[in-house]
């Protein structure tokens, strides 16, 4: 049988070659993700869980046309779905299942396929083709992604590999058309991961004018340089407005929704500096730990994910017993100050210290020492570490990067073209480059362009390593390329370079076997270690032995990939070697990547019956939900983990609490700092006035919580009662009850339950007229008249636009309103004002609101700061709030996005005409 795609040739049709890689992806794939087929599983979803997809507010194709979060805090706007291939895909497969069954894997094998002609376009063999692609598709970062609920990352990749591949063509005919081609690439790219798809186009940009610059190189023609330059320019320019033309309506959204940050105007010097710490701390949180970049070649040397083992890695192959995460990933930046803290504490011998000793001891203020003594007291509240992402490479493919280097410098070699020793090296040189800036605060790298624009926003460092992966799989790629076309040479070309690579290699591989049975022989000391970190010591103990086995493992292979590889620059058989060599890389990546594929059971999740849950699903509008500030448990777990990052987006149900907002907007902002109570009990009614405000109608909480909250909270007013107690018990048929996660826990009404369901009566309705109303157009000074402890929000509105005053007596009825219709971007009502009103809609505003009323447009007002509104005159009213950004974008992407198509049809035709003229 003849496996084109396993060819050490170049064959010269793609067809064959391509539909044997796509088959061999497929199966792959397919053995990776063969619960996909079961009907009760779908993958496992951090960021993009069954609840939170199934949402009304996500509806196909509505989305296209703006996506209102109306399920968290007030509502907020999001990123209005792209027109590119993860919204295509979520067209076609429609049902939430279907479509977190399937979506993952395909991304992975369109990435592969992407690859796999960029490498075709390169003109390497079939089989150094076929390696790419499987390096590209089940490379950990990208299937650890894929698998966290993040699978438009291969996407962004894929896109990234097609846009090269573009401007490899616009190097040899059509140059205008080919680079308009990969701005098209590079527009999905931004479509598919926002600043991922920013920072590789960058790459893009510099690969552009690379390969315009060396191409004049080929005929050794130097004095064309500058207008080799020239072009590469102008090459540049052409991706970039074919790139922001296709991807318009992506980056006009995202500057509407998530690159709005608050204004340091009135702030002092101090508190700008102070926010500009911040801003570096939030934004270089998920920095590379230096000693993490060993996680590049061996895949769980500090673990894998935080929850590992989970219950659906009981029935794998091998043992995930202690691969849990114990690195420093995502770590909050304050516990560094709490180690220094320790440190000193530890030298001084005391157990108990005051301010002002630590003041004297670290040379700071004594408010200063307060500050880090309360912090050490709390630091089990700050995040001690984080993963979601897997980082390693296959140290397979990081063997034949290092040998595509380490050959491409050794010119007597002669392997490699002069053209294509520079394209190794300019691969290498920039995925050097992304790892050192992936180490974010942890170097000065970082710090050297963090202050230009884009990178100033762009949160989290660890992302450059999505571009050293692209680097080490070209390099890859290149080495397997290499070895084929060593193994057709004469013995004795290059004999000298490749007895030095054997050797070279030979002993490396040696002394990491070496060092991995001496890191094995080390396990109790690493368990210790381990334990210091905070872990349980028997568990950490098995984390020790966990890691010990991954780096044996990992220089097993290594000494195998070590062994295939000299075999290869021996042998005459090179096809055998080489296949034997790429079934090890599939092999290895495959069972790393292992521990990332979760399933879980959503029938069991989503469907069984939760009374508490059902309750609050009814009329979900009338009022928001929220979970007790006091210590609650098990119900606190619950309420953070399982209800409302799940079931409440399942079941529609509208919380005041928010699962993830990377940005705040700045009224949210300051309108939280705002009523944010202090240690100060003469603030603690701030509680009681945010949670009236907001429409807050529900408290979860313990039983003992309301004598609390009427005194602390709502002082003489006593609004707070019990609706109805309830238990929280397993579900039946939880398969571990001895061990059982949060989706095993359901409720029951009981009398005699531990817990509350909590009814704030004084929370403002979610619609109301006001026939008083006040007009104060300055944020600050409306934030504190409504923060003032005698103001009544049941009587009078703050309007923060300049409207007439009200004309109407005090005390005189305003009428009445009801909600006809809640859908998340139409909401519908109908008003009976007895006088002239401002209907008050606590939701929160937006510009992109239209508001009619009786089919009429009107004025949409800004109320409470942050509120919706509308002005009505005397009579029956028909109001209707619509949410409607503009679509000027959107139109612009779709049809760049056709032209770009049209242009594809036009360069394949005419391709195809050249043959025959």
């Amino acid at each position: 049988m003849n496996l084109f795609f396993l060819s050490t040739k170049r064959s010269s049709g793609w067809v064959k070659p391509f539909g044997g890689t796509a088959l061999t992806l497929t199966a792959v794939t397919l053995f990776l993700f063969w619960d996909s087929l079961n009907p009760a599983l779908i993958l496992f979803s951090n960021d993009g869980p069954l609840g939170s997809i199934s949402t009304d507010a996500i509806e196909m194709p509505d989305t296209f046309f703006g996506y209102w979060h109306d399920l968290n805090w007030l509502g907020y706007e999001q990123p209005s779905a792209s027109p590119g291939i993860y919204m295509a895909l979520g067209m076609l497969l429609q049902k939430s299942v279907l479509y977190l069954k399937l979506c993952s894997p395909i991304c992975l094998i369109i990435l592969g396929l992407s690859a796999w002609y960029f490498f075709r376009t390169l003109g390497l063999r079939n089989l150094a083709c076929a390696i790419g692609a499987m390096a590209a598709a089940f490379n950990m970062e990208v299937v650890s992604y894929a698998c966290w609920g993040l699978p438009s990352r291969a996407l962004t990749f894929a896109t990234t590999f097609l846009a090269a591949a573009f401007i490899m063509r616009a190097l040899k005919s059509r140059p205008w058309a080919n680079l308009t081609l990969a701005g098209l690439c590079v527009g999905l790219g931004l479509m598919e991961g926002y600043d991922i798809g920013a920072l590789y186009s960058l790459y893009i940009a510099a690969f552009i004018l690379f390969g315009f610059t060396i191409k004049p190189l080929e005929c050794d023609k130097r004095a064309t340089l500058g207008q080799a330059a020239g072009r590469g320019l102008a090459g540049i320019a052409i991706v970039a407005l074919a790139a922001g033309l296709t991807a318009s309506q992506t980056l006009s959204t995202l500057v509407g929704t998530q690159l709005q940050n608050s204004t340091g105007e009135l702030m002092t010097p101090e508190q700008r500096a102070a926010a500009k710490e911040r801003q570096w701390t939030f934004l270089t949180q998920w920095s590379l730990p230096k000693m993490e970049t060993l996680r590049i070649v061996i895949p769980g040397l500090y673990g894998y994910r935080l929850d590992t083992p989970r219950p659906y890695d009981d029935n794998k192959i091998r043992s995930l017993v202690g691969g849990n995460y114990w690195g420093s990933m995502g770590q909050d930046p304050l516990l560094e100050r709490v180690a220094e803290v320790n440190d000193v504490i530890a030298k001084m011998g005391l157990e108990n210290i005051v301010p002002g000793e630590l003041a004297m001891a670290m040379n700071i203020t004594v408010p200063e020492a307060s500050q880090l003594l309360s912090l050490r007291q709390n630091k089990h509240q700050l995040l001690q570490r984080h993963s979601g992402s897997g980082e390693y490479a296959g140290i397979i493919v990081v063997l034949l990067a290092a040998w595509a280097l380490f050959f491409a410098l050794q010119k007597q070699a002669n392997i490699y073209s002069k053209n294509e020793r520079r394209m190794i090296l300019f691969w290498a040189a920039l995925a050097g480059i992304s790892l050192l800036l992936a180490y974010g605060r942890h170097a000065l790298f970082y710090q050297l362009i963090h202050q230009l624009p884009f990178f100033n926003t762009m949160r989290n460092p660890i992302k450059f390593l999505h571009p050293m992966h692209f680097g080490l799989i070209v390099l890859c790629c290149y080495g397997i390329e290499g070895l084929l076309r060593l193994t057709k040479r004469e013995p004795t070309e290059p004999q000298r370079t490749v007895r030095l690579w054997i050797r070279g290699s030979g002993i490396a591989a040696g002394l990491m076997l070496l060092g991995s049975l001496i890191y094995g022989a080390s396990r109790k000391s690493l368990g210790l270690h381990i334990a210091s970190l905070g872990f349980d010591p028997n568990s950490a103990q098995a984390m020790a032995s966990f890691s010990a086995m991954e780096v044996i493992l990992s220089s097993l292979i290594l000494g195998a990939g070590v062994f295939l590889v000299a075999k290869l620059m021996s042998s005459d058989t090179a096809a055998k070697w080489a296949i034997v060599l790429a079934l090890l890389m599939v092999l290895d990546l495959t069972r790393a990547n292992s521990p990332w594929v979760q399933y879980e059971n959503y029938k069991h999740k989503y469907d069984a019956s939760n009374p508490l849950i059902s309750t609050l699903a009814k009329t979900p509008h009338e009022g928001r939900v929220t979970i007790s500030p006091l210590p609650s448990g098990l119900l606190n777990q619950l309420y953070r983990i399982e209800w409302l990052q799940h079931q409440f987006l399942y079941n529609n149900i509208q919380s005041l609490d928010i699962v993830q907002m990377p940005r705040i907007a700045t009224d949210h902002e300051a309108f939280e700092r705002r009523f944010t109570i202090t240690g100060d009990t003469n603030t603690h009614y701030l509680r009681g006035r945010h949670w009236e405000l907001t429409n807050t109608r529900w408290l979860l909480g313990s039983t003992n919580d309301v004598a609390f909250f009427n005194r602390q909270f709502d002082p003489g007013k006593a609004r707070f009662s019990v609706a109805k107690n309830f238990a929280i018990g397993l579900r039946p048929g939880t398969k571990n009850p001895n061990s059982p996660g949060t989706e095993d826990f359901t409720t029951q009404f009981n009398q005699a339950g531990s817990y509350s369901m909590i009814r704030f009566d004084g929370a403002l309705p979610r619609a109301k007229l006001f026939g008083q109303w006040q007009v104060q157009t300055n944020d600050a000074s409306a934030l504190e008249a409504l923060a003032k402890p005698e103001f009544d929000p049941h009587a009078t509105v703050i309007v923060n636009l300049p409207i007439e005053p009200s004309k109407n007596e005090l005390g005189q009825a305003a009428g009445t309103v009801r909600i006809t219709s809640y859908r998340p971007k139409a909401i519908k009502l109908k008003a009976q004002a007895a006088a002239e009103s401002v209907l008050l809609l606590n939701d929160h505003w937006s510009p992109h609101w239209r508001v009619t009323v009786n089919g009429r447009p009107s004025e949409l007002l800004r109320c409470n700061t942050v509120m919706r509104g509308v002005h009505l005159p005397p009579g029956n009213h028909e109001v209707e709030f619509r949410f409607e950004p503009s679509l000027t974008w959107l139109y612009v992407s779709l049809a760049s996005l056709l032209g770009g198509f049209g242009l594809l049809g036009f360069v394949i035709v005419d391709e195809r005409k050249k043959p025959s003229a």
